[in-house]
C-alpha cells in the first residue's frame, strides 16, 4: 500500500536534510582550500528532483576565459566544475520523489507548493543549525534553489528567503541586469501572457531595487 503524501513528504524532508548536509560537509573537507561561495540544490521547475551543485571563486577563475566571462559564469550552475558534485548522496531523496510522482493527482500547482515548502524548510533548518557558518562566513555564502530553465525573479525571491541580507543583495545586485534584459524581451514579444509576465518582473525589479538602497 502507498505511503499517505503526507508522510512522504515528511520522510522527503528528512532525506535532503541529510543529502545536504552530507554533501556540503565533504564540498567544504574537500575543497578547504577554497571559497566557497555558493550551495546550489539544483532542480527543475516542476520540483521532480534535487541534486547539489557547489562553487568557488578558485573554481570560477580556473572556468572562465575570454569566451565566457566571470560574471556570466557566477550563476550557472550546469558551467560550474563541482556542478552534482556528491549527487549519489542524493539516491534516496530522489527514490521518495518519485513514489510522490506516482502518485501525482495532476494539480500542478498545490503538488509544486508543498514539495517547494519542502525543499525550502530542509536548507532554513540547516541554516538555523549554522551547517553553513555564521557570522562573515555564513555572509560569504548564497544558498538558493534554481533550475536550468533560468527563471530570475523565481531565484531572486527564494535568494532572499534562504539567505542573510548581505549574501542574498550580492546574488539579487548581479541579477537586476538580467531582470531589465528580460523585461524587455518579454515587452517586445507576442506572448499572450505578456502582461502578467512583465507585472511579475517588475515586481521584483522593485523589491531589488528598494532591498538594495535600504539594505533590507
Amino acid at each position: 500500500m502507498a505511503e499517505p503524501e503526507d508522510t512522504l513528504l515528511i520522510r522527503l524532508g528528512e532525506s535532503l536534510q541529510d543529502a545536504i548536509r552530507q554533501s556540503w560537509t565533504r564540498a567544504v573537507a574537500h575543497h578547504s582550500g577554497e571559497q566557497i561561495y555558493a550551495y546550489i540544490l539544483y532542480t527543475e521547475p516542476l520540483l521532480g528532483y534535487a541534486l547539489p551543485s557547489f562553487n568557488s571563486e578558485e573554481s570560477l577563475a580556473r572556468i572562465a576565459d575570454k569566451d565566457y566571462a566571470v560574471e556570466e559564469l557566477r550563476w550557472s550552475p550546469p558551467d560550474w566544475e563541482y556542478y552534482l558534485e556528491n549527487e549519489q548522496l542524493f539516491g534516496n531523496v530522489q527514490s521518495i520523489l518519485e513514489e510522490l510522482d506516482a502518485q501525482r493527482d495532476y494539480d500542478n500547482d498545490r503538488i509544486w507548493q508543498r514539495r517547494w515548502r519542502v525543499f525550502v524548510e530542509s536548507l532554513l533548518d540547516l541554516d538555523r543549525n549554522e551547517l553553513f557558518g555564521i557570522g562573515e562566513s555564513r555572509n560569504a555564502i548564497t544558498v538558493n534553489i534554481m533550475w536550468g530553465d533560468q527563471d530570475t525573479v523565481a531565484h531572486v525571491q527564494s535568494a532572499r528567503e534562504l539567505n542573510p541580507m548581505p549574501s542574498y543583495l550580492r546574488f539579487a545586485r548581479t541579477q537586476l541586469n538580467w531582470l531589465h534584459d528580460w523585461q524587455t524581451e518579454i515587452e517586445r514579444s507576442r506572448s499572450a501572457n505578456k502582461e502578467q509576465a512583465v507585472a511579475r518582473i517588475k515586481a521584483a525589479i522593485e523589491m531589488v531595487t528598494r532591498d538594495l538602497q535600504t539594505g533590507g
